[in-house]
């Protein structure tokens, strides 16, 4: 799957989101494209590294707290720190489980 692919299909699953956090969400994915592709990686390989759009959305969408009204201070779902490495807020879960304040995803 290339990276547009990928992107075309969680946008599309996330289309619940605000589209704040939608975009915040895609721009994060595109950098960990970029940063995949850095490390020599291809675009199916970092995808497959991902998972399936779907299930990520679904984790995203069902952590997410639609009762806020106004945006959290920290919009990004994860930062790169090194190579593939990946922090989370906490209220973040990802790769079919919870995961703690710190995590990689490999």
């Amino acid at each position: 799957m290339t990276e547009q692919q990928f992107l075309q299909q969680l946008e599309q699953a996330l289309d619940r989101l605000p589209a704040e956090e939608r975009n915040d969400i895609l721009q994060d994915i595109r950098e960990y494209f970029a940063n995949g592709r850095a490390d020599g990686k291809s675009d199916s390989d970092i995808a497959a590294e991902l998972g399936a759009p779907d299930a990520i959305a679904k984790e995203l969408i069902d952590s997410f707290d639609f009762t806020q009204t106004t945006a959290p201070a920290e919009k990004s779902i994860f930062r790169k720190t090194n190579s593939m490495e990946l922090i989370f807020r906490p209220t973040i879960r990802w790769c079919g489980f919870r995961l703690p304040m710190t995590a990689k995803c490999m």
